[in-house]
């Protein structure tokens, strides 16, 4: 775990011992303003750390909150090469620093997965704070006295497409930032994080005195997978069994529309801070312009290794920082109907290393203009 204060100045020594591999680390969640160089995606922003080499990221961590690092080769980050980066902010700068009395580093919650049959969820630094009885001892646990309000900090660390369902047994949560921005407090009683997302959650601990499931399934494409981790009051003695709460949201962005009962994500409202009101003579409510980018993907069937690109796991190209649940497919994500491949040199730093038959456009009428298509018709 990273812990730092905003406004400082983070330095990191990366030394890539891995045989054979190359890597970067991506610090997922910083804006990297004038240091756009240290983002850390191989072959956009840096040459790639080559096996036996060293770089120094050097950056400032200007925007506060919950974010994480991890291996932008999805391997790496499969393997356990990821973490929690926050970036504290003064309390009289937090807009919900009244809801919490607690904000502590044990309760930070990371999901993980050994992609993409297993769900991990972990703890950081679990001998920091004492143990409950043995039987208790085999699955993550976290600490809470009765009567108080804590922060918790949930990061879906998962490198593949998984989003899950987060619950905790007979509590409701309250949402108060999302992928560190403060957002208009909302009550809710299950979550959907996708892949990437944080939540700091306030949980207040004003049940019985009990152990509670902490729960996360799989959902949408990975629905087979779960874990469960344990929320423990002090003092406690036994498992509570769940109880079904009355009332309460759900958190949804699978639902075409938002009902009474849904928490809809895309609806959520930003809060403003003290630093964004500082700025507010340089925003305006109505932007000057509007971009639309269409999303979606391209369904490689009976995926034999036809398409190359150039991302090579155990012998068998995939998607880059991408890899498929379904065997028998390859989904590839697509903007305007233009998927990716990794360029020649470092787009960012050598752009005029690469060369222009490499780019992708479209014409006068959306359609993508190309130098390379795949034997299934999509544009790389």
């Amino acid at each position: 775990m990273i812990q730092v204060c905003q406004h400082d100045v983070v330095i990191v020594d990366v030394e890539n011992r891995l045989p054979g591999q190359e890597t970067a680390i991506h610090w997922h969640g910083m804006t990297q303003r004038g240091s756009p160089y240290m983002d850390g995606v191989p072959m956009v922003t840096q040459c790639p750390i080559h096996s036996n080499s060293r770089f120094q990221y050097t950056f400032k961590a200007t925007n506060p909150g919950t974010h994480f690092y991890h291996a932008h080769a999805v391997t790496q980050h499969a393997g356990g090469v990821f973490g929690p980066l926050l970036v504290k902010q003064p309390l009289q700068d937090d807009p919900h620093a009244d809801l919490y009395e607690f904000d502590l580093e044990e309760h930070v919650v990371i999901l993980s997965s050994l992609v993409p049959s297993t769900l991990i969820v972990d703890l950081n630094l679990q001998e920091n704070f004492t143990k409950p009885k043995s039987r208790f001892r085999s699955h993550a646990h976290f600490m809470v006295n009765p009567g108080y309000k804590y922060k918790f900090r949930v990061i879906n660390a998962i490198s593949s497409d998984c989003p899950v369902l987060f619950s905790i047994d007979s509590h409701q949560v309250t949402i108060v930032e999302k992928d560190g921005a403060p957002v208009q407090s909302q009550d809710i009683t299950k979550l959907v994080i996708l892949p990437g997302e944080r939540y700091d959650l306030v949980l207040n601990a004003d049940k019985e005195v009990a152990v509670y499931n902490m729960r996360v399934k799989g959902y949408h494409f990975c629905q087979h997978i779960h874990q469960e981790a344990l929320l423990i009051y002090d003092g406690a003695e036994s498992l509570k069994e769940e109880i079904p709460l009355a009332g309460g949201k759900d958190s949804s962005i699978f639902h075409k529309s938002c009902k009474d009962f849904l928490a809809c994500i895309p609806e959520l409202k930003g809060k403003p801070t003290v630093e964004s009101k500082k700025e507010l003579h340089l925003r305006s409510e109505i932007p000057n312009f509007m971009f639309y980018m269409a999303y979606d993907f391209t369904i490689v069937n009976d995926f034999d290794g036809r398409v190359n690109f150039r991302y090579v796991l155990e012998g068998v190209p995939y998607y880059p920082s991408y890899l498929s649940i379904n065997s028998n497919s390859l989904r590839v994500p697509q903007f305007s109907n233009i998927s990716f491949l990794y360029p020649s040199s470092p787009i960012l730093s050598q752009a005029y290393d690469v060369t222009s038959e490499t780019l992708c456009g479209t014409d006068n009428n959306g359609n993508p203009v190309c130098t390379v298509y795949t034997e299934s018709g999509f544009c790389e």
